[in-house]
């Protein structure tokens, strides 16, 4: 059985309903449907699970749990709904374990993933549309391979993920937000 991860805060923003209506959409599927992450809807996000029943609550774990988690090979695809989201470590996370990812092409997320952009392993939606979340879902899992888009098959990410790990690291975006204070401070 595949299995399908949404990891954040469950609060408004993050768009944790959005999940339950994929899961209820996909009932009828061989997937699992995990949450990862508290927050203030969790009790009435458990509520609108009680229709299809097959999302588990797997609650707040540490982010070092969450890259145990990530790097484990349980985790088929990783998907993120936000509304809003300012930077997505969710979405780095996944991309350098290695784990697929759908995500949805908001501001803060199109700063590194940009829209139409070849990144193996990654799709970037512009719906919120739980039934077309529901379709690339089932292309992503189902399909024996993922297509880059620049027409190869590839069966792992594993490139892209020590792309990311050499441009998202500690150093580098330590120096980044150096150069940003600096550069304020000079007003």
């Amino acid at each position: 059985m595949k299995k399908v991860a949404w990891i954040g805060r469950i609060s408004p923003v993050k768009a944790p309903g959005l999940f339950v209506r994929l899961a209820e959409r996909m009932k009828d599927d061989a997937v699992e449907f995990v949450m990862i992450g508290d927050g203030p809807m969790r009790d009435l996000v458990e509520r609108m699970n009680n229709h299809a029943n097959n999302v588990h609550f797997r609650g707040w774990i540490t982010e070092s749990d969450v890259v145990d988690t990530l790097t484990s090979g349980d985790i088929d695809l990783v998907v993120q709904t936000c509304f809003i989201e300012t930077f997505g470590i969710t979405n780095l996370q996944a991309m350098m374990a290695g784990v697929p990812l759908l995500t949805v092409g908001t501001a803060g997320v199109l700063d590194y993933i940009p829209q139409h952009s070849c990144v193996p392993g990654v799709e970037v939606l512009e719906s919120f549309d739980p039934d077309v979340i529901a379709r690339t879902v089932r292309r992503l899992l189902f399909d024996d391979t993922m297509e880059d888009c620049r027409g190869s098959s590839s069966t792992s990410s594993s490139s892209s993920a020590a792309d990311l790990s050499s441009f998202w690291n500690e150093d580098r975006v330590g120096r980044e937000y150096v150069r940003l204070y600096e550069w304020l401070m000079r007003g």
